[in-house]
């Protein structure tokens, strides 16, 4: 087809480029995940984890919880507590704190503060990559073992209970794209004869 793909392997990458295999979400997404599944075998290909890690939000609502701070308080420390946008320099948790009404004095707010900083990207739980895969040549129990493995919605579909460090290079990422599935039906509607 005449593609260009020595844009993807230039030394100064330092690494294999990703496989993306954009597809229309839904069903015909989900066949190809079966037909991997049917090919490499139960112990050959699994969906990859991702540890899911506390953050801002997360993390304040937890220790909120756990201090029993009431939940109206606990609402606004996880409204303040949001570190995904913009801080400028002059930005602490005190300033933070002090400026929603919360007094860093009182030992339950010094607290929260304490344990909310600790938890910082500690994991929380683990899901599942929203379209990535491993496909061994050999078994993937060798790699995760078998009695750890754990099955992922829809269709328990078998999900490697770690991250597999190390081994990005043999992830394959099936990616469903409400866009394309949106295109697909333009195209059927397009193409069915009027009645």
């Amino acid at each position: 087809m005449e593609l260009l793909f020595e844009r993807f392997l230039t030394e100064e990458r330092g690494e294999w480029p990703d496989i993306d295999l954009d597809l229309p979400s839904g069903d015909r997404r989900e066949r190809v995940i079966q037909y991997v599944y049917q090919r490499y075998g139960p112990y050959g290909a699994a969906m990859t984890a991702n540890v899911i890690t506390y953050r801002g939000r997360s993390a304040a609502r937890e220790v909120g919880k756990t201090l029993g701070i009431d939940a109206e308080q606990v609402d606004r420390l996880a409204k303040v507590m949001n570190n995904f946008e913009f801080k400028d320099p002059g930005e602490s948790l005190a300033r933070d704190l002090r400026d929603t009404g919360f007094n860093l004095a009182d030992t339950t707010i010094k607290h929260f503060a304490e344990l909310w900083a600790r938890m910082q990207h500690l994991p929380r739980h683990l899901g599942q990559h929203s379209g990535g895969m491993v496909v061994c040549h050999g078994r993937l129990d060798e790699v995760v073992p078998a009695r750890k493995r754990q099955h992922a919605r829809p269709r328990r579909r078998p999900m490697g209970q770690r991250r597999l460090r190390g081994h990005e290079d043999h992830q394959v990422d099936l990616l469903g794209l409400g866009m394309m599935a949106v295109l697909q039906d333009a195209l059927t509607i397009i193409n069915t004869p009027p009645l």
